[in-house]
């Protein structure tokens, strides 16, 4: 329960950005700011991790930015309901393209990410 606050203030600043990025982003046929949002997320959690193992930082960075903040930001769960519409409405291609783009996209990101802080980019 301890940190609970960085948790919640993080989660906040992380709806902030994702809102910020929601407006930004094209619309078209892809919801281009769902996708971004889950790449640069899977880039800044995998940067995180290989971090805070490297670095040794303290739990404190854990909660307010890996579970607050990216948690906040990334949007796994409007990712399955734009995919569950598309696929409701019969768009099966369209579907497939954006699940297949947002997976290979947030796991490539995490991986770029990780390998990002264990060159040491960032120390």
């Amino acid at each position: 329960m301890h940190m609970l606050l960085p948790v919640m203030v993080g989660g906040a600043l992380g709806a902030g950005l994702r809102h910020l990025l929601n407006l930004a982003a094209p619309h078209g046929l892809l919801p281009w700011s769902t996708l971004f949002a889950n790449i640069l997320g899977g880039v800044a959690m995998g940067f995180l991790f290989g971090w805070l193992h490297r670095s040794g930082t303290g739990e404190f960075w854990h909660y307010f930015l890996g579970v607050g903040l990216l948690g906040g930001f990334t949007t796994f769960s409007a990712f399955s309901m734009e995919t569950l519409s598309m696929l409701d409405a019969g768009r099966f291609a369209i579907a497939a393209t954006y699940i297949l783009l947002s997976l290979t996209g947030a796991i490539g990101g995490a991986a770029i990410g990780l390998w990002l802080a264990r060159v040491g980019v960032v120390t």
